[in-house]
């Protein structure tokens, strides 16, 4: 029979619980305490709201988006431009047991070939991918295919900046970014949340980066 869709335009607000976030960021990350600014990106992208996020570099923006990730069960996208960086995260999650993350930077056929069949299947919590890897029909079918079946809850486009180009780490892949990855992780009924996170961007680079990526109504957070 038909089932209610997990992820919807019109989820209930997430009830945030700062002490719980920061309980669960303690055990599952061992972090001690959230910084401003992370409980409420937490909550938004909970909630299915949009978001714009100004944290500075190192001040926990990639926090924001695993712990959402580990609270909903479903398959979260993550976008970020620096390959070995990314490597770095994935490295960081497994070391703390979270295993279940794909990795989408080129350079290693075999690992690519693995993360699309995972996310194809929806097997993994968060994928991470070089903006590069995603214009293409191998990733557009395997998200297509986790949306229909496990649901994307957000994307994340981290760095967001970059779509600018009147910000100075301009990169082309990320100029249609993030309405293209919107459309390919919805399905019926479920519309994926979008995170704008950057490191000090000018307040001009992040408005056009949040306009050429298509935010809507976002929680805006600047804790730069």
């Amino acid at each position: 029979g038909s089932h209610e869709p997990v992820f919807s335009t019109e989820r209930a607000p997430f009830k945030r619980d700062d002490a719980v976030l920061a309980l669960l960021a303690n055990r599952l990350f061992r972090v001690e305490g959230l910084r401003p600014g992370q409980a409420e990106g937490v909550a938004a992208l909970l909630s299915g709201r949009d978001l714009v996020l100004t944290l500075p570099t190192g001040g926990g923006k990639s926090l924001c988006y695993q712990l959402a990730a580990l609270l909903t069960a479903c398959t979260a996208i993550v976008a970020a431009p620096l390959r070995a960086l990314l490597r770095d995260q994935a490295r960081r999650l497994r070391s703390v047991g979270v295993t279940r993350i794909g990795l989408l930077v080129g350079g290693d056929v075999t690992e690519t070939r693995r993360a699309l069949s995972g996310l194809r299947e929806g097997r993994w919590i968060l994928a991470l991918a070089a903006p590069e890897r995603l214009d293409s029909g191998s990733f557009r079918e395997a998200l297509r295919a986790t949306a229909e079946t496990g649901g994307v809850p957000f994307v994340a486009v981290d760095e967001a900046h970059c779509a600018a180009r009147r910000g100075h780490d301009w990169r082309p892949a990320y100029r249609a970014l993030g309405a293209r990855l919107r459309v390919w992780a919805s399905s019926s009924g479920r519309i994926p949340a979008l995170a704008a996170l950057s490191g000090g961007a000018t307040p001009g680079a992040l408005a056009e980066a949040e306009r050429v990526l298509g935010l809507r109504d976002p929680v805006r957070q600047d804790c730069g």
